[in-house]
């Protein structure tokens, strides 16, 4: 049995992401723990939509068969603006709980601003 720890900077990028391949290790009976990165600031979106997102993604994980799904709470249209290290903190501590044996991570290029 593996541990699989997957990134995603909003609910619903895991399983748009790689939903098929979560499943799959589940199936073949790994463990899969999910970290939502983000989540949208109260300032812009209404606290009930935050939560209703939330909630979604806790069902959809439960009926796959994630084991635990972690919501760290950094401000999604801010993330730039927030300090490094409490980010490396944040994640550290998940990735300590967890001990995956492998992580998946959103491509490097999503973060990537438009030159023209």
């Amino acid at each position: 049995m593996s541990k699989v720890l997957v990134f995603a900077p909003h609910p619903d990028d895991e399983i748009l992401g790689c939903g098929g391949t979560m499943i799959k290790n589940i199936v073949a009976g790994n463990e899969v723990y999910v970290c939502i990165v983000t989540k949208g600031p109260e300032t812009m979106f209404p606290i009930e939509l935050t939560e209703k997102t939330r909630q979604d993604a806790r069902d959809c994980h439960r009926k796959i068969g994630v084991k635990k799904t972690y919501f760290l709470d950094f401000p999604s249209v801010y993330l730039d603006e927030c300090h490094r290290y409490e980010i490396n903190d944040a994640l550290l501590k998940v990735v300590r709980e967890v001990v995956p044996d492998e992580v998946y991570i959103p491509h490097w290029g999503d973060m990537q601003k438009i030159i023209r």
